[in-house]
């Protein structure tokens, strides 16, 4: 099912909804995209017949975040992003269901932060690359995105985040960030077993339990400022920030 733009799919399997991302090749990021997902979460909050949630991509991709090809935005447009993007992390993080991210394919910069807004991680073991590379991009870290991944990473953070490097998915430096490896030919079954059994706990227990690990994580993403969020936007239009991003379009041939 889609709704929406189309940018994210909608697919029950009984009491667990997959929420499939929809824009190929790497499921970037754009305004539309964010609002599909943002709405797909807020509908899948109030559906009583939803006991669980799965997020993945499809093809290559979990999803490579924010899309570098797209034209420069105006500040509005911008802000209007920059809002969508906080309110769907920020709705995905709070969502009082089990969340499990089925990492399929690559996970890199805003992609990487997706899959750790989940309360589970699951990736397959085909070849991938996942990463925060935000820096090397000249990309400002949206106040949810540092949070979660500040929450989620801990110690592992401060290399992740400042060394903006890319890492094969079996690197010991980010294995641990998934709960589970499972072969691409039984990927998608042996993730909707773990959603089930997910969806079979008592949801109440669940919620109870779920809300007291992410206060912290909520609060602080509640706490970001306009100041901080305007800082986060201004890092983009830094000359810097432009020709790194120049360099890497030129390196995939765009």
């Amino acid at each position: 099912m889609t709704a929406g733009h189309g940018f994210v799919l909608r697919q029950h399997h009984g009491d667990v909804l997959v929420l499939r991302l929809n824009r190929p090749p790497a499921h970037a990021f754009t305004t539309e995209l964010l609002a599909d997902l943002d709405t797909a979460v807020r509908d899948a909050a109030v559906d009583e017949a939803v006991r669980c949630v799965v997020l993945t991509g499809s093809g290559s991709f979990f999803s490579g975040g924010f899309d570098m090809k797209a034209p420069p935005r105006g500040a509005a447009a911008a802000v209007e992003m920059a809002n969508l993007y906080h309110s769907a992390h920020r709705r995905l993080v709070a969502l009082s269901k089990p969340t499990i991210a089925a990492v399929n394919g690559h996970a890199v910069a805003g992609g990487l932060v997706l899959a750790l807004a989940c309360d589970h991680r699951v990736v397959s073991s085909r070849r991938l690359q996942v990463g925060l590379t935000e820096v090397a991009v000249g990309a400002g870290y949206p106040p949810a995105a540092s949070a979660i991944a500040i929450d989620r990473l801990g110690a592992g953070a401060m290399e992740l985040m400042l060394g903006a490097d890319l890492f094969w998915s079996d690197d010991p430096r980010v294995s641990i960030l998934f709960r589970s490896s499972h072969e691409p030919a039984t990927f998608e079954d042996d993730t909707l077993a773990q959603a089930r059994r997910l969806a079979s706990l008592p949801a109440v227990a669940y919620a109870h339990a779920k809300a007291a690990v992410v206060r912290d994580l909520v609060a602080r993403i509640d706490g970001a400022s306009d100041e901080a969020r305007a800082e986060a936007l201004a890092v983009w239009t830094e000359p810097e920030s432009d020709a790194a991003r120049d360099a890497l379009r030129r390196r995939l041939g765009r």
